[in-house]
């Protein structure tokens, strides 16, 4: 069997300018260290300013210290397990971390390519439109060069690969939904409520013989709880 390691990373928070804010910029530099130690065979980022700057940053050397007290570099410690969950989902053996250890194993970095389909987009327009979203695509036409860039991404990306492969995708929030609602086996309109958070990190799993395997979803282990993203409105997230 081989399979395709599919690393999907939504860009950092953005300002108004379009490029990271210094939030954005932090989340980044945080990921990278928890990424450091995987073997990319390829890096693929939105042309968008904000994704651009969060490749650039993921792809640069990790320096030292980045590691903020509160986050956990890799997912590789946990509370009350050191690398368990690792181990259960198979990222020791896809090379994220040495058997083990708890120090990412060492890894060069790929060059990072810039792709039209990894770009800001709406992947699908259900119809009919469900009332809720109606003032959502109000003034949108699924028309012109953007309208097969996302079965495009899933043809290239969503697919088990003749060699093992770590593949990692800088994007936007739409087409990481995409790509988990293709996983999932889920109707071509459920993209819509599946939300992402800046620079969490969603695994997919792809092996011949067998279904894509959701292995990690929204993953924010390696950034502190002020730079956390919940889905809830404040003072409720849970803890």
């Amino acid at each position: 069997m081989t399979t395709r390691w599919l690393y999907l990373v939504r860009h950092g928070d953005a300002s108004e300018t379009a490029g990271l804010s210094p939030a954005g910029r932090r989340q980044a530099k945080l990921l990278a260290g928890r990424l450091s130690g995987i073997p990319f065979t390829s890096i693929t980022h939105s042309p968008l300013q904000r994704a651009a700057e969060t490749a650039a940053i993921l792809t640069a050397p990790v320096e030292p210290g980045s590691v903020e007290p509160g986050s956990v570099q890799a997912g590789l410690v946990e509370p009350g397990s050191v690398q368990a969950g690792l181990v259960q989902a198979g990222l020791v053996q896809a090379g994220l971390v040495r058997a083990g250890s708890a120090e990412p194993a060492p890894a060069e970095p790929a060059p990072a390519e810039s792709w039209d389909a990894a770009g800001d987009y709406i992947p699908f327009v259900p119809d009919p439109i469900p009332p809720a979203f109606t003032a959502f695509f109000d003034g949108y036409t699924p028309e012109g060069p953007e309208s097969g860039w996302a079965e495009a991404a899933l043809a290239r990306f969503a697919r088990p690969s003749p060699a093992e492969t770590h593949d990692l995708i800088i994007t936007h929030a739409f087409l990481v939904a995409w790509f988990v609602r293709d996983a999932l086996g889920a109707p071509p309109a459920r993209w819509l409520g599946i939300p992402v958070a800046n620079c969490g990190l969603t695994v997919i799993r792809y092996t011949t013989g067998r279904p894509p395997a959701l292995v990690q979803l929204n993953d924010l282990s390696h950034l502190p709880p002020d730079l956390h993203w919940t889905g809830f409105p404040p003072g409720i997230a849970p803890s």
